[in-house]
């Protein structure tokens, strides 16, 4: 996979890391478990650390998982707050100011947290109201993570780049599956697929899709309370174009919501 620079603005590109001066990144280390980007060593409040914190750039918000914030002796006050996800659907959950959050040499102060439960390994996620502070670069190659400030630090125009916009502070991106676009597709970090898109998109797209299969499977989604049963059309799509980049083919899924992952 190729690395990249993720910058979170309104309007702006993915970049190789080749065009950034090298003099002004701050280094993170992050390794790929289970298809996600854990960050090495997060400390909240200048005492508790954990290095099982993920990237999440289709997380609006930051996140603590209830469990590792029972640890943390100064967390106390907490307030309900209605969070709509992308897709327009809303929930209550808890939240809470935290009076700093630090990775690598970054040091951010009065972060808004939802309090969550987190899948097992999970700590917290680290989300777009930190992310689109700064321009990022995402090596994956190298297992690095860079922050730079100036988008001048780049030494010339990219080869490849990729324009995006926000919607609901999330990144999004419209791509192309043979001669059919398709708009708003999250670019997700925290998605450890591939790419996944509505079930409404198969048809649209017909015979762009060399082949498929269904699964199902019990699960839930980040707003919905209980598991249901899921049924998933799973394919091989040729020929997906996002910005100048063009892939010959990827495997695809329809789980409801449009998004390109780490994978």
């Amino acid at each position: 996979m190729k690395s990249i620079i993720l910058k979170i603005f309104i309007v702006s590109i993915f970049i190789s890391s080749q065009y950034i001066n090298a003099q002004n990144k701050n280094f993170i280390d992050f390794k790929i478990r289970n298809g996600l980007s854990y960050i090495n060593s997060v400390r909240i409040n200048s005492k508790v650390e954990s290095n099982s914190f993920i990237l999440d750039t289709g997380s609006e918000y930051t996140v603590l998982s209830t469990s590792f914030a029972n640890t943390i002796k100064d967390i106390t006050q907490t307030k309900k707050i209605n969070v709509e996800d992308i897709s327009g659907k809303s929930a209550i959950h808890n939240s809470t100011i935290i009076d700093s959050l630090k990775f690598g040499s970054n040091v951010y102060y009065n972060v808004k947290t939802l309090l969550l439960e987190l899948p097992y390994g999970i700590d917290g996620i680290i989300g777009n109201n930190i992310l689109n502070k700064n321009i990022w670069e995402i090596d994956y190659p190298n297992g690095k993570i860079s922050r730079f400030y100036d988008i001048s630090q780049l030494k010339n125009i990219p080869k490849y780049f990729i324009l995006f916009k926000q919607k609901k502070g999330i990144p999004v991106v419209n791509i192309k599956i043979g001669k059919i676009k398709i708009r708003n597709v999250i670019f997700d970090t925290g998605n450890v697929n591939k790419l996944s898109l509505k079930a409404k998109d198969s048809v649209l797209i017909g015979n762009e899709l060399l082949n498929y299969f269904y699964h199902e499977f019990y699960g839930k989604t980040f707003n919905e309370k209980s598991e249901s049963l899921k049924h998933i059309k799973s394919g091989v799509y040729k020929k997906i174009s996002f910005g100048n980049y063009t892939i010959d083919s990827m495997n695809t899924n329809f789980k409801g919501k449009r998004t390109i992952g780490n994978s």
